[in-house]
């Protein structure tokens, strides 16, 4: 029997933030840029400072996982606002 996509995102078959495209070249060369400009800082800061920097790193990745939470969750709402207003209207 086939699932609806809303039984299969329900029961976690779907998991969209493990679909994303592999990284592109340019996001590649980012991220290299940041672990060299971090490299460079541990180098050159107390140790102390670099565990600050880290904590720091980690507090970023949360914020960035709760905007992209937050975007997950605005695209699911506009698009079964979208797919109401399709049914309302082939009626």
């Amino acid at each position: 029997m086939r699932h609806s996509i809303i039984e299969a995102l329900f029961n976690g078959e779907i998991a969209p933030y493990e679909q994303r495209k592999p990284h592109s070249p340019e996001r590649m060369a980012l991220e290299q840029k940041i672990k060299s400009e971090k490299r460079h800082l541990a180098e050159k800061l107390p140790e102390e400072d670099v565990r600050r920097l880290e904590v720091m790193e980690e507090l970023y990745n949360e914020a960035a996982f709760y905007g992209d939470l937050d975007i997950f969750s605005r695209g699911f709402t506009l698009g079964a606002l979208l797919i109401m207003e399709v049914m309302t209207e082939s009626k």
